[in-house]
């Protein structure tokens, strides 16, 4: 019966790792730094986007702390490598910025891949894909004035796995099995020997030669 349960309870713990494995999840978290301000936000590892016909960039908004204060956000183009003169457009407050629309040149930092699409045709035969490269970059606004050195900072963090429904349901499982192998030894044992002493003198008559335990319907476990 043991090697059956630690078979079940094996079964289980893989099936569950290996389902949590392929629920992990990363995000970017990027920092500007530049001109005397910090601001810094997240964004998914990658996102998809359907039927874009025009990939020379995707867009992409988050909330943001600019200077260690939070509550702002920030919107930006994210250029790919089919448009080589940005790196990024940012929409920032102007009230800090002094403009809202906030173009940096330098290394792209983004990268793309196409899948089958996700509507059929007539429709676009592919999706598009977008995610970013982590890293450190060399960037500068375009302004009417001297440009202003920026450096950007992508840091790929790794989500805590959650567990989904059908994980927890396999646990479960897992654990009412077993509850019932164990239930289900109990049992039996205490049906063969209701007595806390029977095993011993059952032993000690086996020894002697004596016969088997009394296990006639008045000392059966009421449970048998």
């Amino acid at each position: 019966m043991i090697p059956k349960l630690r078979t079940l309870l094996f079964g289980c713990l893989v099936l569950t790792l290996s389902q949590q494995a392929a629920r992990a999840d990363t995000v970017d978290n990027f920092t500007l730094v530049g001109d005397g301000h910090t601001v810094t936000w997240s964004l998914p590892g990658a996102a998809s986007f359907p039927d874009f016909s025009l990939f020379n960039f995707f867009y992409e908004s988050a909330p943001a702390t600019i200077d260690g204060i939070s509550g702002y956000s920030i919107g930006g183009d994210y250029y790919t490598y089919f448009y080589r003169s940005l790196s990024v457009e940012f929409d920032l407050p102007a009230s800090i910025f002094g403009a809202s629309s906030f173009p940096l040149a330098g290394p792209q930092f983004t990268n793309i891949s196409f899948v089958a699409a996700y509507n059929p045709p007539p429709y676009l035969q592919e999706d598009v894909i977008g995610g970013f490269n982590p890293g450190t970059y060399s960037l500068q606004q375009l302004s009417a004035g001297p440009p202003v050195d920026f450096t950007l900072t992508i840091a790929q963090q790794t989500l805590p796995d959650t567990p989904e429904p059908p994980s927890l349901l396999l646990l479960a499982t897992g654990a009412l099995g077993f509850a019932w192998l164990f239930a289900r030894q109990v049992h039996r044992a205490f049906a063969l020997h209701p007595s806390p002493t029977c095993p011993t003198s059952c032993a000690s008559k086996a020894r002697k030669g004596s016969a088997s335990p009394d296990l006639s319907s008045s000392n059966r476990s009421p449970f048998a």
